[in-house]
Order: C-alpha cells, then structure tokens, then sequence
C-alpha cells in the first residue's frame, strides 16, 4: 500500500479561484525501510560514517531519531 498526502489547494486564475486536490512531494529521493522490519528481516546493517538527521515534512524531529544505519 502506497502512502500518500493529499491536500485542498484553490489556485486564482485569471480572477477566478479553482480548487483541486495537491499532491505533496516529501523530496526523499530514495528506497528506505523501517529499521524493525530490516532487523526482522535479519538484514545487515551497516553504519553510517556520518549520521543523517531525520526531519519530518513540518521540519520537526522525526520520532525515530537519527538514521545512524544503512541496509
């Protein structure tokens, strides 16, 4: 199942406003996987030499904390 975010927009045209449906595009530019199913998985993991600070959307901190591994 493919997660997506989808949001009211109105955009003026020409003195009229049309609202549509947007979809947000969070940028991630990669192919990433939870580090529990990874660990069930029995996957190795691997450090980072430099660890990545996860950010949400919003910019806030994300819940998980920092990637610290890859796969």
């Amino acid at each position: 199942m493919r997660m997506k975010i989808v949001l009211p927009t109105t955009i003026l045209l020409s003195e009229e406003n049309v609202e549509t449906p947007t979809l947000l595009d969070s940028g991630a530019g990669g192919v990433f996987l939870d580090q529990n199913y990874a660990r069930k998985l029995k996957v190795k993991e691997i450090a980072l030499d430099k660890p990545i600070i996860a950010r949400n959307v919003d910019g806030t901190l994300n819940k998980k904390g920092t990637i610290r591994t890859y796969v």
